[in-house]
């Protein structure tokens, strides 16, 4: 005789998938409350495509001075919880100084990693070729000095032996060498003052500074004459024949008439470089103004980089007295005033 199987739930099995069905119910619930948890916990802002943040974190701060300093900036939401993440990171003593740019919306675990990272910390780049007036104010801009600071630091620079042969009637134009430069102070300016003159006594080598002596310049005025080439020189190649003329020149006795130094005499905030010279601009009084003075100016122009020097210092040997620009960068040289002249007809028409 057959046995009857029936396939209807007995009262176990339906109080067996209620309970399961009650389980995943409060599993979902505290997946939920965790997720609402984090969202409300979460030390991340919004994402925000405007202008970054700069935090300057200085030697000595801790994660307390860090983490407020991000809070202040809008980075970090959750002050507790960022800090907390920082913990379990196990990054707690692994804070770095330096200068940092920041964007809202970064994670917590992107920001720590920022800020352990020996080369994030770098907050300025100084070109070759700008001027005081230009590092200063990219200091003042990315908030790492106030112009005060900035002042005071350039009026008092620390003791160095390439500052031996600087007049004190000249400021340290010049001097600071171009670079990128990270800061661990919250007085950025005097310690880029510091760094830059380090910088500067590590490239002028003997080499380089018998090279300047062998061509009867001191150390002040080969950086003079260094800076000029900086400003004018555009293809490299060109930068030893470009101190082989203004060298020449100094010495027949031929004023320099350089328009980097008419720049610098009539630059001003905005057009520190001003293009297209005037009558009137190559008039000016200053004594920078090579158009209007002999010999080289008081002193430098601009930061020049360690080509430009060592052009000065090892300059090409040629008779060259003039020079005119061709349009595209490079330069057409001359000995006598007749072939500038048919070189200025030939590259510039007049």
């Amino acid at each position: 005789m057959a046995r009857d199987v029936s396939t209807t739930p007995t009262t176990r099995d339906r109080t067996r998938s209620e309970a399961h069905w009650g389980r995943f119910v409060i599993l979902v619930g505290l997946l939920a409350a965790a997720v609402a948890g984090w969202l409300y916990l979460d030390p991340t802002p919004p994402a925000d495509e405007s202008a970054p943040a700069t935090v300057v974190i200085t030697q000595g701060s801790g994660w307390e001075e860090a983490t407020a300093a991000l809070h202040e900036q809008g980075l970090v939401r959750r002050p507790l919880t960022f800090k907390a993440i920082v913990l379990l990171s196990g990054a707690r003593g692994s804070l770095l100084p330096g200068s940092y740019t920041l964007r809202k919306g970064t994670s917590s675990r992107d920001l720590i990693a920022t800020l352990t990272d020996p080369g994030a910390g770098a907050a300025l780049v100084i070109p070759e070729g700008w001027r005081l007036e230009q590092i200063g104010e990219e200091l003042v801009r990315k908030k790492l000095s106030t112009q005060e600071e900035w002042n005071a630091a350039i009026s008092a620079p620390p003791a160095s032996p390439v500052l031996r042969s600087k007049p004190t009637s000249v400021d340290l134009e010049g001097y600071i060498y171009p670079g990128s430069y990270a800061f661990a102070e919250a007085n950025a300016g005097a310690e880029l003052v510091r760094a830059g003159l380090r910088n500067l006594e590590r490239e002028l080598t003997p080499e380089v500074t018998s090279g300047l002596s062998a061509q009867g310049l001191t150390i002040h005025e080969g950086l003079t004459v260094a800076s000029i080439v900086e400003r004018e020189a555009q293809v490299p190649e060109e930068r030893a024949v470009i101190a082989s003329v203004y060298l020449n020149r100094l010495k027949v006795g031929m004023r320099l008439q350089a328009d980097p130094t008419t720049q610098y005499a009539v630059g001003t905030s905005g057009a520190w470089w001003k293009s297209g010279l005037t009558k009137s601009d190559l008039g000016d009084p200053s004594p920078y103004n090579t158009y209007v003075h002999e010999g080289h100016p008081p002193g430098p122009i601009c930061s020049p980089g360690i080509a430009a020097i060592r052009a000065v210092a090892k300059p090409a040997r040629t008779e060259y007295l003039y020079f005119v620009a061709r349009g595209d960068g490079s330069h057409a040289f001359a000995t006598t005033y007749a072939e500038h002249e048919a070189n200025i007809q030939r590259f510039q028409g007049r």
